[in-house]
């Protein structure tokens, strides 16, 4: 057995996929250029804002910070816009911060949002002029239908069942697997080593002195190196050994070692 397979064979062994999708009230429409213009149209992008909603923003932004919560260095590795990489042993994290956005805080964003929609339709109405098209603006238990979140975390095998049903495409689907799997376990093994030099260098830096003055040592620098050291041989999947070297080196400096200390 090569080495790559080893290291695919152990990726899939020890690792998941999240799909992740949002739906929300689409905020925007084409607008009329003016009755007056030979030009077509279609050719113009100019667009209106349909509401005016700080509520409909605060579901988007907190939506995207879900997002970014999730891309954080070390506990997922995004593969697109909706798939993201899971190592096993971060599935419970990302999976109870998914269940609490889902059923508690994006409900009550969307509540707010509900409760303030007609008044907002109004205020459009004032606005927009003669580009208000009520037509434009649905009712308020469709516009609740318009919300949703989704989510999923998945293994990525394909199931031996399609092999005998259609050898074909079971071989397609497993090469399409394969590849994905290797695009993780690049992104996996660049974003390790990335995660570990800022991690050291931020050490680093804060134990430099700029022009003979120290700087401050700030505690949560140890102790997301600490983290990163802690977690390490669970997170590497890839078997680096190079990385791994490395790591081993630094715990031995490290052990014991807290802020304290270090001042």
């Amino acid at each position: 057995m090569t080495t790559m397979t080893t290291v695919m064979e152990n990726l899939a062994s020890q690792s998941m996929f999240l799909l992740l999708e949002f739906d929300r009230f689409g905020n925007s429409r084409k607008a009329d250029v003016g009755a007056n213009t030979t030009a077509n149209q279609d050719r113009f992008a100019h667009s209106k804002r349909l509401l005016d909603s700080p509520e409909l923003a605060e579901i988007s932004k907190q939506d995207g910070a879900l997002r970014v919560w999730l891309d954080q260095p070390g506990r997922c590795w995004k593969q697109g816009k909706s798939l993201r990489f899971v190592l096993l042993h971060r599935a419970d994290e990302v999976y109870e911060r998914c269940v609490e956005y889902q059923s508690i805080t994006r409900p009550a964003l969307v509540q707010k949002f509900l409760e303030v929609y007609i008044a907002q339709i109004a205020e459009s109405q004032k606005d927009l002029g003669p580009q208000f098209d009520a037509s434009q603006y649905p009712s308020l238990e469709e516009v609740k239908k318009e919300f949703d979140m989704t989510f999923q975390l998945v293994t990525f095998n394909t199931p031996d069942v399609l092999k005998v049903a259609s050898p074909k495409v079971y071989a397609a689907e497993k090469e399409k697997a394969s590849q994905v799997l290797m695009s993780a376990a690049e992104e996996l093994k660049s974003g390790m080593r990335a995660l570990f030099q800022e991690c050291v260098a931020r050490l680093l830096d804060a134990l430099s002195p700029t022009e003979g003055k120290k700087k401050k040592l700030h505690k949560s620098a140890v102790e997301k190196l600490q983290n990163f050291l802690t977690a390490f041989n669970l997170d590497n999947v890839n078997n680096d050994s190079e990385l791994q070297v490395e790591v081993e080196k630094l715990k031995l400096i490290m052990t014991g070692v807290d802020v304290d200390k270090i001042k």
